[in-house]
């Protein structure tokens, strides 16, 4: 039998050493394939703990595994390891040591909570059935690191049957869950469009093929989809973040390079999107008389949260934290987060902590130099996750203890 007041007590006295290594992390960023030093930190901090360690796992990712007393399922704790390339402005003793390169999506705070769950965890290792799977994943911010993990058999011996998913959100104030039911995030894929002209003389336009025209007309075409051939009731976004091309202002373009993203609640609606934009650039480039090249990266799907799952996270949040303490989302966010191959695979679930507080400057969006966190959350991510790890594997008796 396991109390959940045992477990708010050891996470609560694990706030100076979760935020010693949350300042660690942050210090040194590592970029998407490249978490060496990383994984080396938070290998030294899990094998102090009994875990079955496995590293090298798509390069540098790495899942420890701690088997309980009795068989049973295995439930896993994901958390994403990898920085972006941002300089940070934010002025504070554990600021980027990296230039360029910063923490800027909380993945720190992340890796940092699931140590500290797997600490929690494994001090009730002989009162646990089943097991508990910690994985730290790279490469999120390419959406590329989940499908890699999953190839690399994370999900393998011992088999997971579930997995729990989170992320730091300043908008939430500190510590306060977010749940959502259903679809949580918007599909997320990168495209590319080439289009190919012919060069010449800025004063003889008429012996040449402008693409830098052309793209113009592609990208106002490309917005026209969303709004117009897209249903409302079904939410989607089209970027166009980048253009590339020209040599000279006297010269005509030859050759324009667009690169976007692509965001869909629904996989059908997604597609669709993929077949009128490269409608649209065919068309365009016919008309025009150049060519074109359209490549879309496989990305991840919609992030939909299973049922049962969120359930139990939920109910998990209200009983460590409190009800007051627990909201419900009404709307997906369409920003995209790989964590939704593996509830592809898997019955999962993912969540949001709140790390908003304006008195520590806590409030600026994912992605922004500015970001930082409110390591006040950390020990109460920690407690949401083991109290759920606790109660997926062992019964509960009625909300005081698991068993």
């Amino acid at each position: 039998m396991i109390h959940r007041s045992e477990v708010q007590r050891k996470a609560d006295a694990l706030v100076q050493e979760l935020t010693a290594l949350r300042r660690e992390l942050h210090k040194h960023p590592e970029l998407s394939n490249h978490e060496g030093r990383t994984s080396a930190i938070l290998r030294e901090r899990l094998e102090s703990m009994d875990l079955e360690l496995r590293t090298g796992l798509a390069v540098t990712g790495m899942a420890g595994v701690l088997r309980g007393n009795a068989p049973g399922r295995t439930v896993a704790l994901r958390a994403d390891m990898d920085g972006l390339p941002i300089q940070e402005k934010k002025q504070s003793p554990y600021r980027s040591e990296v230039p360029g390169v910063m923490h800027a999506c909380g993945h720190d705070f992340h890796m940092t909570a699931v140590v500290g769950a797997a600490k929690v965890l494994s001090a009730f290792q002989d009162r646990i059935g089943g097991n508990v799977k910690f994985i730290f994943q790279p490469s999120e911010e390419k959406v590329s690191g989940a499908k890699r993990m999953i190839q690399a058999d994370v999900l393998k011996n011992p088999d997971v049957s579930s997995i729990i998913g989170f992320h730091a959100f300043p908008l939430l104030p500190t510590g306060i869950v977010g749940i959502k039911y259903g679809v949580m995030m918007a599909s997320a894929n990168r495209f590319s469009i080439h289009l190919y002209g012919r060069p010449g003389h800025a004063a003889k336009p008429h012996l040449s093929v402008d693409t830098i025209s052309i793209a113009a007309m592609v990208i106002q075409a490309i917005h026209f989809i969303v709004s117009n051939r897209i249903d409302p009731l079904h939410p989607a976004v089209v970027s166009i973040g980048m253009i590339r091309g020209g040599s000279a202002e006297n010269v005509v373009c030859d050759h324009v390079e667009l690169r976007g993203s692509i965001r869909a609640t629904s996989n059908p609606v997604r597609d669709l999107i993929v077949e009128k934009i490269e409608k649209k650039v065919r068309g365009i480039s016919d008309a025009m008389e150049g060519q074109y090249r359209f490549t879309v990266e496989e990305g991840s799907p919609p992030l939909d949260n299973h049922t049962e799952m969120t359930r139990l996270v939920e109910t998990s949040a209200q009983e460590i934290l409190g009800t007051d303490r627990v909201q419900r989302l009404s709307e997906p966010s369409m920003g995209g987060e790989d964590f939704s191959c593996y509830i592809e695979k898997i019955p999962g679930t993912y969540f949001r902590i709140g790390t908003g507080n304006p008195a520590k400057d806590t409030c600026h969006y994912l992605h922004s130099n500015l970001f930082d966190v409110d390591e006040a959350a950390l020990p109460e991510a920690v407690k949401v996750l083991c109290w759920s790890a606790i109660r997926y594997l062992n019964e509960n008796d009625g909300g005081e203890s698991a068993h």
